[in-house]
């Protein structure tokens, strides 16, 4: 620094603040209790998609035959999609998904065509029987942020900041 030069410096005693930013830093060494919390929040709004039929940005899916046709819901007809969204955490990431086979079609959309057949061959909700070169599955969408998802997150955050500088577990 220069004569003409203008300098702060801090300096932090073992004080309450020293106190709480160990708190803080130790809290931090392992996040998971806060990853949990937060993928369990996820999961929860996921679970309500399905309820109301909406993707994360607040669009309605498209509707399915079955759910016209019987007056359900679409991707709900037995719940194992929606049942098997589940939360892995980590000490560096959380993850809210589903592992089934299907359930990247129907939260990109997309084009489903044959593999070991000239054709696909499948039974419609209304006992049509149909062969298709392809089928295009319009995106429903169940994962992802919507804006009060990312409003409960920080609501989340803030909250277990301040439990660990309050020296409550977190």
């Amino acid at each position: 620094m220069t004569a003409a030069g203008v300098g702060l410096r801090v300096t932090v005693d073992d004080g309450p603040l020293g106190d709480a930013l160990a708190r803080l830093g130790q809290a931090l060494a392992d996040p998971r209790p806060l990853w949990d919390e937060l993928a369990g929040a996820l999961e929860t709004s996921t679970d309500q998609r399905f309820e109301h039929e909406r993707g994360p940005d607040g669009t309605p899916w498209t509707q399915s035959l079955r759910a016209k046709l019987h007056d359900g819901k679409t991707l709900t007809d037995h719940g194992i999609l929606r049942d098997s969204v589940t939360r892995n955490v980590g000490p560096d990431f959380l993850e809210v998904g589903s592992n089934l086979i299907y359930a990247r079609i129907h939260q990109m959309g997309g084009v489903i065509r044959p593999v070991n057949a000239k054709v696909l061959s499948f039974t419609l909700a209304d006992g049509t029987h149909v062969l298709a070169d392809q089928v295009v599955m319009p995106a429903r969408p169940y994962l992802g942020l919507s804006a009060d998802d990312r409003d409960e997150i920080g609501e989340i955050v803030v909250a277990w900041i301040d439990r660990v500088l309050g020296g409550r577990d977190a």
